[in-house]
């Protein structure tokens, strides 16, 4: 079952046509389009030190699925999608080619193991409505985004329920991590740079830059560029000391 095409082929079967097209559009809420973005918006505008740790964290889930995907290299399924180029609408074509134009390695999945991390990112720091509800939310477009890459034939189930576990495992090192680290943002980078060089040794050298690259620019940013206060990069403790500090020296005697 979880690496059989013909679980995929059946799936894909009973699934209209309009909800593979819907689940096609779902699917980018996984994807680096949608992730980077969000990251950047969360890294440069957040009012939190816990969003200055994204990156790291984010970045670490990419070399975790690069990595492994060339270390296993499971082929994608043989599987024709639901939808193909030629027979999508003229304007959904680029939408097409861009969600499903993969030729790496299919386990684990990057989709479903980027919006594990990002979407349980979104639960724990973003204080918007109440935990339950950011939690539905976050469970409901995880199981939608990893259902869109069996249903669109690039995956195996194992594969999505790899990269599930897989970001949930991650992100549960890096919220230990950043809790127990006095600066999170630079302590997040440093346990993301293990997964991104693992990239070298397995082969993936230009991702493995990339990756490298970019952390290496968040770093710089974080410690010389004045850009993200420092306050914002600093653990928990530090910052509720910094917020008592000032009552413990007004009852301070002269």
């Amino acid at each position: 079952m979880w690496f059989d095409e013909g679980a995929v082929e059946t799936i894909i079967e009973i699934t209209p046509t309009w909800v593979a097209i819907s689940l096609l559009f779902i699917g980018y809420l996984g994807s680096i389009y949608f992730v980077a973005p969000a990251v950047t918006v969360a890294y440069f505008r957040g009012s939190s030190w816990r969003t200055a740790t994204w990156p790291g964290i984010l970045l670490g889930a990419y070399g975790l699925f690069v990595a492994l995907k060339a270390i296993f290299f499971v082929e994608r399924p043989p599987i024709e999608p639901p939808i193909t180029a030629e027979t999508s609408p003229l304007l959904l074509r680029p939408v097409f080619d861009i969600a499903v134009d993969f030729d790496t390695g299919a386990f684990p999945s990057g989709h479903a193991l980027a919006a594990t991390v990002l979407w349980g990112l979104i639960v724990l720091d973003v204080d918007i409505r109440r935990l339950w509800e950011r939690l539905l939310l976050g469970a409901s477009i995880v199981i939608l985004v990893s259902a869109s890459r069996v249903i669109l034939g690039l995956h195996y189930i194992a594969d999505v329920v790899g990269g599930v576990l897989l970001g949930i495992l991650l992100l549960a090192v890096m919220v230990v991590v950043r809790r127990m680290a006095s600066n999170p943002a630079n302590a997040t980078l440093a346990v993301g740079s293990l997964p991104v060089l693992a990239g070298f040794p397995a082969g993936e050298i230009l991702e493995a830059s990339a990756l490298l690259a970019v952390l290496v620019g968040v770093f710089l940013v974080n410690q010389y560029t004045g850009i993200i206060p420092e306050e914002r990069q600093v653990g928990p403790e530090a910052t509720e000391t910094d917020t008592q500090s000032p009552r413990r020296r007004d009852v301070e005697p002269e």
